[in-house]
């Protein structure tokens, strides 16, 4: 298999660029979280860190902000940010989010991912240039960069946190072999 980013056919040719990465992103996230068992996704080592899981959901949570802020531009529901908000700091750090199998966090992942995707197919590559204004005006940035930040940025910088708790994990296994 050759590793390239090329642009995904049904977008846009920028817009299909980013496509391709995100699903890069997201393969690689799959490929650490693909054998878990529930209590490993539970797992926390640390006063102040997160379990997987709850990393797994913020990941479906700060997607699903996205698209109401940037793709939809509407206000979350009352139900909506009632499911989502524990993935959200910060209520994340409350451990709040827990007893789910993988399968539970690869259907909010995928779910939340098909709307975006659905999304992004009837923009332009002119929609990630756009600004996107604060209430007063001021221009915070434009779709391109938060589009990158809460699709990859975010994703990446916790797929290391993953990698960390799963060596814990790796280790706190062997040890309970040897015991037994």
């Amino acid at each position: 298999m050759i590793n390239q980013i090329i642009s995904h056919p049904e977008y846009s040719f920028q817009i299909g660029l980013i496509v391709s990465e995100i699903y890069d992103v997201r393969n690689d996230t799959m490929s650490l979280i693909k054998k878990l068992s529930a209590d490993e996704l539970d797992s926390v080592f640390g006063k102040f860190n997160n379990s997987i899981g709850t990393l797994l959901f913020h990941f479906a949570a700060l997607e699903f902000k996205f698209q109401c802020n940037y793709l939809f531009k509407r206000k979350v529901t009352v139900e909506e940010y009632d499911k989502y908000k524990i993935g959200l700091p910060p209520l994340m750090s409350d451990r709040l989010v827990g007893k789910n199998e993988l399968e539970f966090y690869i259907q909010e992942l995928n779910d939340t991912r098909n709307r975006t995707l659905a999304a992004l197919k009837t923009l332009n590559d002119d929609w990630l240039f756009e600004n996107v204004k604060a209430r007063d005006g001021r221009v915070l940035g434009n779709n391109y960069y938060f589009l990158k930040h809460y699709l990859m940025h975010d994703e990446l910088c916790h797929q290391g946190q993953i990698k960390i708790m799963l060596k814990v994990l790796k280790k706190e296994s062997k040890r309970c072999e040897l015991k037994n």
